[in-house]
């Protein structure tokens, strides 16, 4: 899966956690003692300047906005999410990925003195005499 794939997934999960909030965190917010119909002289309206009846009830519903969670949904989501992600996975051939670097490591050939000083030398061959940068 390419990274431009993921990343229009993780937005678009994002985008529907914030709207399955909007849509349902107002729902706990109650709707008893005739809430139904706008309060008198309340702050929150065009015309009003007075203080709402029910302040704290205001207070505590906007509290509750973001805190609700329905935990079956919850519950399916993470298990959802949980059997997307083992199943992308290849377990056939786990142990040579694991072990990629280790063996890379193991094959490797060290150097021994003879390479080192075969390496040192080649650098002098390779580079401008100081007879030539001394008489020009």
């Amino acid at each position: 899966m390419s990274l431009r794939k993921n990343n229009f997934i993780i937005g678009v999960s994002v985008l529907l956690a914030f709207v399955g909030v909007g849509v349902f965190g107002l729902l706990p917010f109650g709707h008893a003692n005739g809430m139904e119909t706008p309060m008198v002289d309340c702050p929150y309206t065009e015309s009003g300047s007075a203080i709402c009846e029910n302040t704290l009830d205001h207070i505590a519903g906007w509290q509750q906005f973001s805190n609700i969670i329905y935990p079956s949904l919850f519950v399916l989501l993470v298990l959802a999410g949980i059997l997307y992600f083992i199943g992308k996975q290849n377990f056939s051939n786990q142990r040579q990925r694991f072990f990629r670097r280790k063996s890379y490591l193991h094959n490797k050939k060290l150097y021994s003195y003879q390479e080192d000083i075969i390496k040192w030398l080649a650098l002098f061959e390779n580079s401008p005499s100081f007879s030539y940068v001394r008489h020009s």
